[in-house]
C-alpha cells in the first residue's frame, strides 16, 4: 500500500488559470464587465507565489493570447520588488466602420478604443492619480503577505505534513510549524 507521501509524488496536480467564459467577448475591452472579468483572471495568476515574475507575466500572456488580446514584450526585471505597465492591444486590431465612422474614413487602431456609453464619463486625472495612490498604498501595506508567501513551506509540503501526523509521525508537522512561525517573526504584519 503506497503512503500518502508517495500518493502525492507520484500523482501531481497542476494549477489551471482558465480566463475563458462563454458569456462574455473578451474582445469588448470597452465592456466593463469583460474588463472586470479579464481582471479578476490576472489577479488570481498574479495572487500565487512564483520563483521568478517572468513565470507569473508568460501565464498571464499564454492565456489571454487565447482570447485574443496580448501585450508588449516585457523588459528585464530586477531587484525585490517594482512595476511594469504594458499597453494591451486585441490581436489584429481594428479596420473598418463603426457606427460613428463617417462614410469617407476608416477605423484603424489596436482595437483598444473605450466607449463610454449610458451617460459615462472617463475618469479625471486627479481621480486615475488617486486611485492609482491607493492602490500603491495597499500594495505597500501587504508586503509582509508577499515575503511570508515566498517563503512559506509549499501547499503540498503541508499537506504531505498533515497526513504524516495523522499516521502518528508529527516530525514533518513540527518542522513546518517552525518555519511558519520564523517566518512570520521574520516578516511582521504592518
Amino acid at each position: 500500500m503506497r503512503t500518502f507521501k508517495q500518493h502525492i509524488k507520484e500523482n501531481k496536480v497542476g494549477q489551471f488559470y482558465e480566463p475563458a467564459d462563454d458569456n462574455i467577448n473578451p474582445a469588448q475591452l470597452s465592456d466593463p464587465e469583460v474588463l472586470r472579468k479579464i481582471n479578476a483572471f490576472v489577479g488570481s495568476v498574479a495572487n500565487q507565489s512564483y520563483v521568478l515574475p517572468e513565470q507569473a507575466i508568460n501565464i498571464i500572456r499564454q492565456k489571454l493570447n487565447r482570447l485574443g488580446i496580448g501585450f508588449g514584450t516585457t523588459p528585464k526585471m530586477e531587484g525585490a520588488s517594482g512595476t511594469v505597465s504594458l499597453p494591451i492591444t486585441v490581436f489584429g486590431g481594428r479596420f473598418g466602420k463603426d457606427t460613428d465612422t463617417p462614410h469617407d474614413e476608416f477605423l484603424n487602431d489596436d482595437g483598444t478604443k473605450v466607449n463610454y456609453i449610458d451617460k459615462q464619463t472617463p475618469p479625471s486625472d486627479a481621480e486615475i492619480d488617486a486611485e492609482l495612490k491607493r492602490l500603491e498604498d495597499e500594495y505597500k501595506a501587504n508586503e509582509y503577505q508577499r515575503s511570508r508567501a515566498s517563503e512559506y513551506p509549499s501547499i503540498t509540503d503541508v499537506v504531505v505534513a498533515l497526513a504524516e501526523k495523522e499516521e502518528g509521525d508529527s516530525a514533518m508537522w513540527d518542522d513546518i510549524t517552525a518555519k511558519r512561525q520564523a517566518v512570520k517573526t521574520k516578516y511582521k504584519k504592518g
